[in-house]
C-alpha cells in the first residue's frame, strides 16, 4: 500500500469504530436508564435500532449512486455531522417521539457515515489491493462493540447517558468530521495504476447484472442470522438447559472467533477469491446451527458450535464488500453497495424481532432448525452464484 492509502485505511477504521460504537451499541448499556428517564417502553428503547436501520435502508440505493457519481469525501462529512446533531437530540430527549426523531436522524446518516460511503471511498482511493483493505476495515469495525461498550460503561458512571450521548457527539464533531476531511482531501489526478471505470477488480472481468439478485438474497439471509443470533443466543443456550452464567459463559466463546477469523482473513483475502471465502462462511453457518440444535445440554458441543459461528461470522462481514467489488469493480461499486444496504439492512432490522418470536413461540430446538434453514438457503444462493462466475 502507498502511504496515502494507508492513511485514508487508518482514518476510517477510526472513524468506523466511532460511528457504530457511538450509535449502534449504545442500548446495550444505556437502553434501561433511557426507559427509565424518558418514560418510554422497553422494546422501543431497543428498538431504536430497528428504526436506524431502516430508515438507512431505504436511502442506501439513492446515497450509493450519488456517492459513487461525486466522490465520498463530502458524503462521509455530512454523515458525521448529522450523527453528532442525532446524538444531541438523543442527549435532549424528553420522550417517545424526540426519542424516536434522534434515531431517524441517526437512520439519515447510516448510509453517509458508516459501511457504504467508507467502502466506496476505499474503492475509489486503493490502486491496488483494495480487497485486503476492505478485509481490515472489517476487522475494525467488527471491533467495535469490544472497544466501545467499555468505554461508554465507564462514561456513563460519570456523566450520566445524556452526557455520554453529548460527549459522543463532540467526537462525531471533533475527531470524525474533520478526520474524513483530511484523509480524503483532494489530491492531484493519479497515475495510471488504477483500473479503468468500469473495469472489475484486477484480473477478473465484469460479472453479469443477472447475478446481483442472487448474490442480495444469499448475504441478506446472511445478515439475518449474524444480527438475530447476536441478538438472542444468551436465550437460545437458556432454552436448551444452559445455567445463565454458563450461558454467558459460552457466548462470550463467539467474540475471540469472530476476531481470529477476521485475522485469518486478511491472508485468504490475497490467495483466495471472495467467492470462495464466502462460500466456507455461508456453510459454516449450516454446520455450526446442526450442531447447536443438536447439543442439548452437551457443554462440550454448545461450546464447539459457538466457535464455529464465531468463525463464520468473523468470515461473513469482509464479504459484503469485497464480493461486490471482486465481482462488479470500482466504476458501480456505490449503487451495487446502495442496494446491498437497502437489503442487508432490512434483514438485519426484521431478524432479532423474527426470531424473538419464533424462539417464544416454537422453543430453542425449532428456532435452531428454522435458522439452519436459512443458513443452507444463504449457502445455496451463493453456490448458484459461484457457478455462475465459473462458468
Amino acid at each position: 500500500m502507498r502511504g496515502r492509502e494507508i492513511q485514508v485505511l487508518a482514518g476510517l477504521a477510526l472513524t468506523q469504530v466511532i460511528g457504530w460504537g457511538t450509535t449502534f451499541y449504545l442500548p446495550a448499556l444505556l437502553g434501561r436508564e433511557m426507559v427509565r428517564a424518558l418514560g418510554i417502553p422497553f422494546a422501543l428503547a431497543f428498538g431504536g435500532i430497528s428504526i436506524m436501520m431502516l430508515v438507512g435502508a431505504a436511502l442506501s440505493p439513492p446515497m450509493g449512486r450519488l456517492i459513487e457519481r461525486h466522490g465520498a469525501r463530502r458524503f462521509l462529512m455530512a454523515g458525521s455531522a448529522l450523527m453528532a446533531a442525532a446524538l444531541l437530540l438523543l442527549g435532549m430527549a424528553q420522550g417517545l417521539w424526540s426519542y424516536v426523531a434522534a434515531w431517524v436522524c441517526m437512520g439519515l446518516a447510516v448510509p453517509l457515515a458508516l459501511n457504504l460511503a467508507a467502502y466506496v471511498a476505499l474503492a475509489q482511493v486503493f490502486t491496488r489491493s483494495a480487497t485486503q483493505a476492505m478485509t481490515v476495515l472489517g476487522f475494525f469495525t467488527g471491533l467495535s462493540s469490544t472497544l466501545s461498550w467499555p468505554l461508554t460503561g465507564a462514561l456513563s458512571g460519570v456523566l450520566g447517558w445524556r452526557g455520554v450521548c453529548m460527549a459522543y457527539a463532540c467526537v462525531h464533531l471533533c475527531v470524525a468530521l474533520p478526520l474524513h476531511a483530511w484523509i480524503l482531501r483532494p489530491l492531484p489526478a493519479r497515475d495510471g495504476g488504477r483500473p479503468a471505470a468500469g473495469a472489475a477488480a484486477p484480473g477478473h472481468a465484469p460479472a453479469s447484472p443477472r447475478l446481483f439478485p442472487m448474490l442480495a438474497f444469499a448475504l441478506a439471509l446472511n445478515c439475518f442470522l449474524m444480527t438475530g443470533l447476536q441478538a438472542h443466543l444468551i436465550g437460545l443456550l437458556e432454552g436448551l438447559g444452559v445455567a445463565t452464567a454458563a450461558a454467558v459463559g459460552l457466548g462470550s466463546l463467539m467474540g475471540p472467533s469472530q476476531v481470529g477469523a477476521r485475522a485469518a482473513s486478511f491472508g485468504f483475502a490475497r490467495s483466495m477469491p471472495a467467492i470462495r471465502l464466502a462460500l466456507w462462511a455461508t456453510g459454516l453457518f449450516c454446520g455450526a446451527l446442526a450442531l447447536f440444535a443438536a447439543g442439548h445440554g452437551w457443554m462440550a458441543t454448545l461450546a464447539a458450535a459457538i466457535v464455529l459461528l464465531g468463525t463464520a461470522m468473523g468470515l461473513s462481514l469482509p464479504i459484503r464488500a469485497t464480493l461486490p467489488y471482486e465481482m462488479y469493480g470500482s466504476a458501480q461499486f456505490g449503487r451495487y453497495m446502495g442496494k446491498l444496504g437497502l437489503v442487508q439492512n432490512l434483514a438485519s432490522a426484521a431478524a432479532p424481532v423474527t426470531l424473538a418470536s419464533a424462539l417464544g413461540r416454537l422453543g430453542p430446538v425449532p428456532t435452531l432448525l428454522l435458522a439452519t434453514g436459512v443458513a443452507a438457503a444463504s449457502f445455496m444462493g451463493m453456490a448458484l452464484v459461484a457457478r455462475r462466475l465459473r462458468q
